[in-house]
């Protein structure tokens, strides 16, 4: 309310109107294929989810067969950040913030997590912490 307790005919006030873009514009080269969307149609097929997944693991044998994390856990399933918080009942942005150590989960969170990846729970609770992340 304006000054006084008056109040504003809304009717008869001027109104700013302004165009907001929906998104901003792509800087990709004509003719790229963004990698998140590649990834969905692939994983749309039978065939095509069953080779991300396998690309996955080799990601996770690769590249993080010297270290324990909940990155790692979950790569060895073949499963995306995605996949892994729909078998916990969570959100995918919350299995990022896990995984790079912004969030401290409850311990039922973890026990759900240790269960889907099917590792005992000391194991997560390691691969959690971050003195054993790199």
């Amino acid at each position: 309310m304006p000054q006084g307790g008056q109040s504003v005919d809304t009717a008869s006030a001027p109104w700013l109107i302004r165009e907001v873009p929906l998104a901003q514009p792509s800087n990709m080269p004509s003719g790229a294929v963004d990698i998140d969307d590649l990834v969905v149609e692939l994983e749309a097929t039978p065939k095509g989810a069953k080779s991300i997944a396998k690309g996955r693991e080799w990601v996770a044998q690769t590249f993080y067969s010297d270290r324990a994390s909940l990155a790692a856990l979950r790569l060895q399933h073949g499963w995306s950040q995605a996949e892994l918080a729909r078998q916990v009942g969570t959100s995918q942005s919350y299995i990022g913030r896990l995984e790079t150590g912004l969030v401290d989960p409850q311990l039922s969170t973890i026990r759900k997590i240790a269960l889907a990846l099917d590792v005992a729970v000391a194991e997560l609770v390691a691969a959690l912490s971050p003195e054993t992340q790199s």
